[in-house]
């Protein structure tokens, strides 16, 4: 079964923080490759550059770490899946019948 990666926890992988321990110990029990949406790549670039923009992280890092995730989709331990307008109109609409009720 194949498992699709959440942003933080990507990020987790990539930009040490205080979830990269549990984040590692994960990836290392997960089949690959890990699946990656398109709209995940994307916030994924974000939130490394955000980490730049903070100063959290290093310019030479931060090129280091979008040239890793790069090399990883090149690789196959990332797998980018195209989500379709379809899809994004599907994930809404579980969205709006599983959010939470008021009891």
């Amino acid at each position: 079964m194949s498992v699709y990666a959440d942003t933080s926890f990507l990020v987790s992988l990539y930009v040490l923080d205080a979830n990269s321990e549990k984040a590692v110990s994960h990836i290392q029990q997960a089949k690959l490759p890990i699946l990656l949406t398109t709209f995940g790549e994307l916030e994924l670039t974000n939130a490394i550059s955000l980490r730049l923009f903070r100063r959290e992280l290093a310019s030479a890092r931060a090129k280091a770490t979008h040239a890793l995730v790069r090399k990883d989709i090149v690789d196959g331990v990332l797998l980018i899946k195209q989500m379709t307008m379809n899809n994004f109109e599907k994930a809404m609409q579980m969205a709006r019948r599983r959010s939470p009720h008021k009891v």
